[in-house]
């Protein structure tokens, strides 16, 4: 192999790898939001656990709306999402 190629090798490793850890990041999130949104969906019974002042910052970071959460919430309720 000549050094050139190597190189390229070695960049598209640290690509993949970049990748891979922003994949585990987005899922670390979207995990985060479906348990809020699971949690708002249960109602009184969970409302001691709900940290309201979290909410901007989940959906920030789960790149969701405030629509967003309030459909996975009625998915929640009508059993389209497993509680």
């Amino acid at each position: 192999m000549k050094i050139s190629e190597n190189r390229r090798l070695r960049g598209e490793k640290k690509a993949m790898a970049r990748h891979e850890h922003q994949q585990f990041q987005n899922s670390r999130h979207e995990k985060k939001f479906y348990e809020f949104a699971r949690l708002i969906a249960q109602g009184e019974s969970a409302a001691g656990r709900i940290d309201f002042t979290q909410q901007d910052t989940i959906l920030k970071q789960a790149g969701k709306t405030v629509a967003d959460l309030q459909e996975a919430v009625e998915a929640f309720r009508s059993g389209e999402l497993e509680i």
